[in-house]
């Protein structure tokens, strides 16, 4: 009854996993995509794709104003495998270029984010603000959403890359996690950020926030964290 309660209703203190054994390698596939209708498209069709590990996709605003549109999709691999072969949930999807795949230990894929939290962790101490904004959409509002969120300047006020990836709501079934009515949502973070050299407010970002929750709520999206 605790998971996804972020600790605002008490502490875990203990919990029974059942293990899998770890693949030995993870290779890490990023597919550049001409818009972000196709990118979302391919991505609903890998949400239940056979053999495939991560998914998510990266979004980013250049500061001429041109964005990159980006899915990154991983397959696990035993030691000693082939994994210089394409796999087959590529097979059909819309890309239009791909960058070189990134083999890495499974471990160090784990690790991977370790270094970038360390540095965000002392930046917050430092007293930059990074009011960033989580929730889940449905499938069909997800677009039109964060079409808008990079369109508009107050909603995009200090982000500086955008998750969006799938979700198969039947499998978030703790009641804490409250998810859209939808057979796919689409999680969707955006990072926020103050920096020396761009000096965004932190209480505009707080407002474009609120406004984007009350707009998300709207179309039938929910928060996460509240």
């Amino acid at each position: 009854m605790m998971l996804a309660g972020l600790g605002q209703c008490g502490i875990i203190v203990g919990a029974r996993l059942r293990l899998l054994r770890a693949p030995g390698q993870v290779v890490l596939r990023t597919l550049n995509y001409p818009d972000l209708q196709t990118l979302v498209s391919d991505q609903g069709r890998l949400a239940t794709a056979e053999g495939l590990g991560p998914l998510t996709s990266r979004i980013v605003k250049e500061p001429t104003g041109q964005v990159r549109f980006q899915l990154i999709g991983g397959s696990f691999f035993a030691d000693g495998d082939d994994t210089d072969r394409s796999p087959p949930w590529m097979e059909g999807l819309q890309h239009i270029s791909q960058a070189p795949p990134v083999r890495l230990p499974y471990w160090d894929y784990l690790d991977r984010r370790t270094a970038s939290q360390t540095a965000s962790i002392a930046a917050v101490k430092r007293g930059a603000k990074n009011p960033s904004l989580a929730f889940m959409l449905p499938a069909a509002s997800v677009v039109p959403f964060v079409t808008h969120v990079l369109a508009t300047p107050e909603a995009f006020a200090g982000i500086w890359l955008i998750e969006v990836f799938p979700m198969i709501t039947a499998r978030f079934a703790q009641p804490l996690q409250k998810m859209p009515a939808a057979d796919v949502s689409v999680g969707v973070r955006l990072h926020r950020r103050t920096s020396a050299d761009t000096m965004h407010d932190p209480q505009a970002m707080l407002a474009a926030n609120q406004t984007l929750v009350t707009r998300l709520l709207a179309t039938g999206g929910k928060c996460y964290p509240p």
